[in-house]
């Protein structure tokens, strides 16, 4: 009788233990996705402000790919830039003064991305 109970009981608390773990491996990727993109935008915010630098310098030449991300092989973090309407934020438009600056963090096993996106001004 005991097998039994065992034998039905066992499955279902096994993959609930498989479950958890998955979770907490995910968890674990999105919050250092999210550090790493942080980060990365922490740089482009310097760069904006460092005298000899500034807006000309936000442009995604200066922003090489990282695959993979130093000391995080199952990451790798990519910058690119685009001119927005200050009335939108979104369409693009050349010379507007805004630069809509996009950071994308690609984790695998589980496989995910994380982007953060922060918009800067010629002023």
């Amino acid at each position: 009788m005991a097998i039994v109970i065992l034998a039905i009981a066992l499955p279902p608390l096994l993959f609930a233990f498989s479950e958890g773990a998955r979770d907490a491996v995910l968890a674990e990727k999105q919050t250092i996705s999210a550090f790493l993109a942080q980060q990365k935008l922490e740089e482009i915010v310097a760069d904006r402000h460092a005298a000899g630098r500034g807006y000309g310098y936000l442009a995604s030449a200066n922003y090489a790919a990282e695959s993979p991300v130093a000391g995080f092989a199952s990451f790798s973090r990519s910058v690119s830039f685009s001119e927005v309407q200050a009335a939108d934020l979104a369409t693009a438009q050349s010379g507007s003064g805004y630069k809509k600056a996009v950071v994308t963090v690609d984790y695998t096993g589980p496989t995910g991305s994380y982007v953060l996106t922060c918009v800067f001004c010629d002023i």
